[in-house]
């Protein structure tokens, strides 16, 4: 897969917490920035997709249906390579299992 089709992965990562949490004022507590700077990456990834991803509401946000869609791969995505990075890190740790490439004869 080219690194070409996806968007660039800061404004999935934003896209994440704003859609998990389902506030932009929340995202950005999380990722320790502005709502105003949430609001810039969602509307980028939004301008690249060319669909809105949120319903902007009187207090919050809501997905759409293209939103839905997204949250539930980019969510996904993430799951998986933070179940690669805990798996990685537990090898290495002292007491890990550490595999031999080379078996040898007594």
């Amino acid at each position: 897969m080219g690194k070409d089709r996806l968007p660039p992965l800061r404004t999935l990562l934003f896209f994440e917490a704003a859609g998990r949490l389902l506030s932009f004022s929340a995202a950005a507590r999380e990722l320790a920035c502005t709502q105003s700077a949430v609001s810039h990456q969602i509307g980028w990834l939004e301008a690249d997709l060319g669909t809105a991803l949120f319903r902007r509401l009187h207090r919050g946000v809501a997905l759409t249906p293209d939103g839905v869609r997204l949250y539930e791969a980019t969510r996904d995505a993430l799951d998986g390579i933070g179940d690669a990075v805990t798996r990685i890190r537990d090898r290495r740790r002292p007491g890990g299992l550490h595999l031999c490439r080379f078996c040898c004869k007594a």
